[in-house]
């Protein structure tokens, strides 16, 4: 088993805890999918949106049956357990997609001068084909000295975690 779905299902057996805390559940679930999904991911946004309004007409006009933590904790889990099915079919580096793309685009940003991103990203997103692209880029990154570009690929592999999918 990935240890992300391990601490994700760590997560789902916390909302059945007798002092469960909806507020700081959200906070180290959303703290964790961020770590495994990055930032944008929209299931993220549907963690934090998860409250209960005690305020609200609907509430009051519920059925009596109705419970608003267990139906956050149900909702909850099932975001939790999509997750987990992603994680474990397609492997992290599919699921983290956008985290792996935060990662890059850190290091860069924190290695390169802005005048030489700005001409990588020109490159990258200039309507060439993609063989003309990749021989342009290839130009583009000789200009860059040796030290700049083997910090930013170090950066790269430590905060990608790299190290636990080579076998």
């Amino acid at each position: 088993m990935l240890k992300e779905s391990k601490l994700l299902k760590s997560q789902i057996k916390k909302l059945e805890e007798a002092e469960f805390d909806l507020e700081a559940w959200k906070a180290a679930t959303s703290a964790l999918l961020m770590r495994i999904l990055g930032k944008e991911d929209p299931r993220i946004q549907q963690i934090e949106k998860l409250k209960i309004d005690y305020g609200s007409w609907a509430l009051r006009d519920a059925e009596a049956s109705y419970n608003p933590t267990e139906s956050n904790k149900k909702q909850g889990k099932e975001i939790l357990e999509v997750v987990i099915a992603e994680l474990e079919a397609f492997g992290p580096n599919n699921a983290n997609g956008s985290a792996a793309v935060a990662i890059i685009k850190d290091a860069m940003e924190s290695e390169l001068k802005a005048a030489q991103l700005k001409s990588i990203k020109s490159v990258l997103q200039s309507d060439d084909d993609k063989e003309a692209r990749l021989r342009k880029l290839e130009s583009k990154l000789k200009e860059i000295d040796e030290g700049t570009k083997s910090k930013a690929l170090a950066r790269i592999l430590v905060n990608t975690d790299l190290g636990k999918y080579l076998d």
